[in-house]
């Protein structure tokens, strides 16, 4: 079983009340996800750090709370309050991605430039449907934002679409949190290194 480790420097400090919230929300975090699972734990600590701002180990109380409050949202109903009224599917098909919509996409791209990856080249190989720019950073359902990859070469775009689309959420929803981590990054360059001996 996956268990926190120790917190790192700059984290609330620890008090009774703070080591308790940290265990009831892990405890709900691994109901949520299969934290032994590198794949899972990555995503859980993405969603938390999206959610509050700040990763487990360094969240305060407040956050903490709240952080409890969206986890057991998200066991009972499999998303967290803030997310509510969101209905992806319906926003993805009004945007032109029903399932015939993007299967006549990848015939159209198919006919033009062959049945092979744009980025490593190779055919006979399983294609999917790419969006050149993602859906999450503004992208469109469309012929002119789409183009055929291999699974490992879409795998590997969309790991950096993801980070991209990450920090821009990140940075809209958190801008003190940049501030301060800014300000903090740059008094660690101006202080001078501790003479080795």
């Amino acid at each position: 079983m996956h268990r926190p480790t120790t917190p790192p420097p700059g984290a609330p400090p620890y008090t009774r009340e703070l080591g308790l919230l940290r265990r009831r929300c892990h405890i709900l975090r691994e109901k949520v996800w299969d934290m032994n699972d590198r794949r899972e734990r990555f995503e859980a600590r993405r969603w938390v750090e999206g959610h509050i701002g700040e990763s487990f180990l360094t969240a305060s109380a407040d956050e903490l709370r709240r952080l409890e409050g969206y986890l057991a949202y998200k066991l009972k109903h499999g998303h967290c309050p803030l997310h509510e009224h969101d209905n992806s599917d319906i926003r993805y098909k009004k945007a032109g991605g029903s399932t015939d919509a993007r299967n006549r996409i990848k015939e159209k791209l198919i006919e033009m430039f062959g049945e092979r990856c744009v980025d490593c080249g190779k055919s006979g190989i399983p294609l999917t449907l790419d969006h050149i720019k993602p859906i999450a950073l503004g992208g469109k359902n469309e012929l002119g934002n789409s183009q055929l990859l291999c699974v490992p070469c879409h795998v590997k775009k969309t790991k950096t679409d993801s980070r991209i689309a990450f920090k821009r959420h990140f940075a809209k929803t958190f801008p003190e949190k940049i501030a301060k981590r800014r300000a903090l990054a740059a008094e660690r360059r101006t202080q001078k290194p501790r003479s080795q001996g």
